[in-house]
């Protein structure tokens, strides 16, 4: 009840938008499906993502195959996602974007969600992901200890 998102979650979103160059967004799991429940959008003019609030298929696209992949589901690609500690789809559900996703940790170190980054596919060329990743894993990191996981969950080699 006390849990303020904007005060959480948003100054992170915002960093990585602005590190990136790209949309970031926090997605949940609600069942079957994931909620978009903070979103900052990237500097480009292009605003064909998620909005806030948006429900949608845990099984296409990066935040919800990471969703799944940290919720337990056996078998590929989630156990290839585990292994990662994150993963990227380029064009699964929208075939005009491409995604890099992580999972954010909380408490006792249960999943609480998925930051993302998106944009374009045309910006999403293997160079680009690699960026991506690093200030994601710094967002996931700083979020993960921000919502009461002491842990370090990053793998470093990304």
């Amino acid at each position: 009840r006390g849990f303020d998102r904007a005060v959480v979650i948003e100054p992170i979103l915002r960093k990585l938008a602005s590190a990136t160059g790209e949309s970031a967004a926090f997605f949940v799991r609600e069942g079957n499906t994931r909620i978009c429940v903070g979103r900052v959008d990237g500097p480009s003019p292009d605003k064909r993502h998620t909005n806030m609030g948006e429900v949608l298929p845990l099984d296409r696209g990066a935040p919800g195959r990471v969703l799944l992949a940290y919720s337990g589901e056996p078998g590929e690609p989630y156990e290839t996602i585990r292994r990662a500690g994150y993963f990227s789809t380029i064009g699964e559900r929208d075939p005009t974007l491409a995604s890099v996703s992580a999972p954010v940790f909380g408490t006792s170190h249960t999943l609480a969600g998925v930051i993302s980054v998106t944009g374009p596919v045309d910006r999403f060329k293997p160079r680009a992901i690699a960026s991506n990743l690093k200030h994601l894993r710094e967002a996931v990191t700083e979020l993960s200890r921000e919502l009461g996981n002491n842990v370090v969950i990053v793998r470093r080699r990304w």
